[in-house]
């Protein structure tokens, strides 16, 4: 459990706001397939009661907080690990519903004028994550990562209407030098 107390803007904007309050439920599950490889599973249900949301009205160009019934997720997570000496591998996917739970209109996504309870604004219900690092040698190290998220839904700033965003690979890579001038 846990809760989030208004802010000084928020009260500024609403004295009558109140503290949303987090539930949170998870039950994670691993095995350990040998002495460098692990795979865990972790399943979550997330709700959140009088969430704090802001919002805009265009039309008179006013400002708000207020507190919406509630929001929430619930979902899996699923890893795969593999450590050893010279490199590590960690291999997930995530997937959530909001069905049931949300119950805040601005975070809602509108498909083909009806609203589709399973998915959030701006938030992809899949995503998959593969990352790593290998160590050439005590002072060298590299870390690549490709991330995917499926499609999201959300506002453009200057546009009032919802747009779907196409599904995104992140691609990174951090290199490591270590005592390049100061050693250690």
């Amino acid at each position: 459990n846990a809760f989030r107390t208004p802010s000084i803007e928020n009260i500024n904007l609403n004295q009558e706001i109140k503290a949303e309050k987090t539930n949170v439920v998870e039950l994670e599950m691993g095995y350990k397939l040998n002495e460098n490889m692990f795979l865990t599973s972790n399943l979550f249900y997330i709700l959140i009661n009088d969430p704090i949301v802001y919002t805009l009205d265009v039309e008179n160009d006013t400002e708000n907080y207020e507190n919406y019934k509630k929001t929430g997720t619930q979902g899996i997570e699923i890893q795969y690990l593999a450590k050893y000496s010279k490199w590590w591998l960690d291999f997930s996917y995530a997937f959530y519903s909001a069905k049931n739970l949300n119950k805040v209109g601005p975070y809602s996504v509108e498909i083909d004028g009806d609203i589709n309870e399973n998915i959030l604004q701006g938030s992809p219900q899949h995503k998959l994550t593969l990352k790593g690092a290998y160590n050439f040698n005590e002072n060298i190290s590299v870390a690549p990562s490709v991330v995917y998220m499926g499609k999201r839904y959300g506002f453009i700033m200057d546009d009032q209407s919802q747009s779907s965003f196409d599904p995104t690979l992140l691609l990174n890579a951090f290199i490591l030098y270590k005592n390049i001038v100061i050693k250690n």
